[in-house]
């Protein structure tokens, strides 16, 4: 298997290795830049809060919501307009009275300066409106300025880099200044616009080109700052994923496209490394003691047959077919555009799985099985505590609840798996990394077993490794344990005579969700679906249309 190494700032070290020696090495790129400030550096936070008088008197604050909105962000509009007074009232200041000061505003109440101002009113007359004129062309606006007891951060605080405490928990303040120092630049010189948390390059002076008649395609960015573990000290790197979107623009699409080139990204040494590695493990799953699941959640399009209150689907897979390498399952629906899955809903659908299991392997499966594996597909980092305290105890809920006292519970160990990123790795001659390729040291999270695996073999552009974290790890597995049956997991599909880029637990539950909202609009379109007073009875729905009493879940039913 490949483990990956930090060469320099900008280049990554795929070391190939069997167990227990190394076995080859080869250099490689990430799209992450070290960052490392100077000794001492610091700053100093500032609360801002932009108001203005209308004529008929009433008090407009730009910067937070009225009482009775207060949990709805703010706009992509509203942001640029606090942006450009800002701007304009840090020109007017002279740096807010400090020739040379330089600061980052997250447009909303947080602005950050290099050096430390005093509390201030900056008054800005419709005169002093350059930037903000467009969208204030007759208005006074102030700028209050709050710095007393607001303090400063170290930007080599250790604090920020030690990390001790649980995942989800972690100071993001660091990570958030820096993030803003990225784009700064590129906004107060109109280089780029900005939509959500991506920036665009600006086509021409005018951005409402972006949102006029046809469809053309942007180029631009994500920001994001990521603190890493680098031969085992921690660094902070700026990642700059590369993004493009479709939007409406003053042009017809570009009828000429780049030319995709395709090589030949199989290496067989990988391949056995990894063979050689899955051996550890793979004879408990051989013996049919891993009992192996995988969930995912998808929710409905912004305008789907049901305005807001269309379900989500959870798609959930388990291997309890006749054969222990294949995997089946069901699903469900929830409320909706609710990612965290109901713990309820969840434990019914695993303890029909394990019946399913028993039924199907009744030699094999008697008992609990040995070992636990579950995976669950892509979740941002402040979901990470829910899934672990929520989402899986419900499982192990399940688990205690089936097999009661004639099995005692089995050590879990549950991985994240998402390709919800932008991280591009590139081999030594700049090509896609070899399949069985694993990159940790030097990307990872400071704090977080996670690391970046390279299963399928890419067909044709750029490949994207899957990212994958360790939450939890009752068997205390070593991380090449892991990596290697995750790995296997991949190879499993049988539907294709080659490996896919995701574990195959997670690829049928993605399916399975999928076809649960198709099935879903299809009933819709025929029939009325179940409601009762607080809306869509959702016992019901899944009573009528899960295939929990359908013959096909003892088998594979879908690709």
């Amino acid at each position: 298997m490949a483990n990956v190494l930090a060469d320099n700032p900008s280049a990554l070290r795929f070391s190939q290795r069997d167990d227990p020696t190394f076995v080859g090495h080869d250099n490689g790129f990430v799209n992450a830049i070290k960052f490392k400030a100077k000794p001492g550096s610091r700053a100093f936070r500032n609360l801002i809060r932009i108001v203005s008088t209308s004529p008929d008197g009433r008090e407009k604050c730009f910067t937070e919501r009225k009482q009775d909105a207060k949990n709805l962000p703010l706009s992509a509009h509203e942001l640029r307009v606090n942006h450009a007074i800002l701007a304009d009232a840090y020109d007017v200041s002279n740096g807010f009275g400090h020739e040379g000061n330089r600061y980052v505003y997250n447009n909303r109440a947080m602005m950050y300066t290099s050096i430390f101002i005093e509390s201030r009113t900056i008054v800005l007359q419709p005169s002093d409106l350059r930037r903000a004129r467009e969208y204030l062309p007759d208005r006074e606006v102030r700028v209050i300025i709050r710095s007393e007891d607001m303090g400063f951060i170290d930007l080599n605080d250790p604090k920020f880099f030690n990390i001790t405490v649980a995942i989800g928990q972690e100071d993001h303040e660091l990570r958030s200044f820096y993030e803003l120092l990225l784009v700064q630049g590129s906004l107060d010189s109109s280089e780029c616009t900005a939509v959500g948390s991506e920036m665009y390059v600006s086509q021409g002076s005018n951005h409402q080109e972006m949102f006029s008649h046809g469809i053309c395609f942007l180029n631009g960015f994500k920001k994001n700052a990521r603190i890493v573990q680098e031969h085992g000290k921690s660094a902070v790197n700026l990642v700059v994923d590369p993004v493009v979107s479709a939007f409406y623009a003053n042009q017809r699409l570009a009828d000429s496209f780049h030319d995709v080139t395709r090589g030949d990204y199989r290496n067989r040494s990988v391949i056995e490394q990894f063979c050689a590695l899955y051996k550890i493990i793979s004879q408990l799953f051989n013996d049919d003691k891993i009992f192996t699941i995988g969930y995912d959640v998808a929710h409905p399009p912004p305008t789907g047959n049901f305005g807001d209150a269309e379900p989500s689907v959870v798609g959930v897979s388990y291997n309890s077919c006749r054969q222990y390498q294949s995997f089946n399952g069901d699903y469900f629906y929830q409320p909706s555009k609710q990612e965290a899955v109901d713990p309820q809903l969840l434990k019914k659908a695993i303890m029909h799985g394990l019946r399913m299991r028993r039924t199907q392997r009744p030699n094999t499966c008697s008992s609990a099985p040995e070992l636990v594996f579950v995976f669950r597909d892509g979740l941002s980092e402040g979901q990470i505590p829910m899934a672990k305290l929520v989402e899986l105890a419900a499982i192990k809920d399940a688990f205690e609840e089936y097999y009661g006292s004639e099995s005692p519970l089995p050590p879990f160990v549950m991985v994240l798996a998402t390709k919800r990123h932008n991280r591009r790795f590139y081999s030594s001659v700049r090509d896609n990394v070899a399949p069985g390729t694993v990159a940790s040291d030097g990307i990872a999270r400071v704090g977080a077993n996670e690391f970046y695996m390279q299963s399928a073999y890419p067909i044709q552009g750029t490949s994207k490794l899957t990212n994958y974290e360790v939450i939890s790890n009752d068997a205390s597995l070593s991380l090449n344990d892991i990596q290697a049956f995750t790995h296997g997991m991949c190879y499993t599909h049988q539907i294709v005579a080659s490996a896919v880029s995701l574990p195959e637990p997670v690829f049928v539950a993605h399916e399975l969700a999928k076809r649960g909202r198709n099935n879903l609009v299809g009933y819709s379109n025929v029939a009325d679906v179940p409601r009762s007073d607080d809306g869509i009875d959702f016992a019901k729905l899944n009573k009528k249309l899960t295939y929990r009493r359908n013959e096909l879940v003892h088998r594979r039913f879908n690709a």
